[in-house]
């Protein structure tokens, strides 16, 4: 999967982070971010804004560079989500089992 920009590539690391139950409220006491606009951002209903990049990268520190440019840089310890995550696009009708 080309994930071209950084709204893509946000839900790629949210989706490879997620677990099944209570993920969402525990990014939301981590982050200050509500639980709810994370899960938009992952349905595609809302856009990430600023503050939601910047806690993603402060809580996933090995992906914020890739996050925040589409490069990694393994051998710096900067890498991208598993690969399986690329299979489950955005724009996908099929969220999967934790109902994105």
């Amino acid at each position: 999967m080309s994930t071209t920009n950084i709204e893509e590539r946000l839900i790629v690391v949210l989706k490879a982070e997620a677990q099944a139950h209570g993920f969402w409220s525990k990014l939301e006491s981590e982050t200050g971010v509500s639980a709810q606009r994370w899960r938009k951002v992952v349905s595609e209903r809302q856009r990430p804004t600023c503050d939601m990049i910047e806690a993603a990268a402060k809580r996933w520190p090995q992906f914020s560079l890739w996050l925040t440019t589409g490069i990694a840089y393994a051998e710096i310890g900067q890498i991208r989500p598993p690969a399986d995550e690329y299979r489950r696009t955005p724009k996908q009708k099929n969220r999967g089992p934790l109902n994105f």
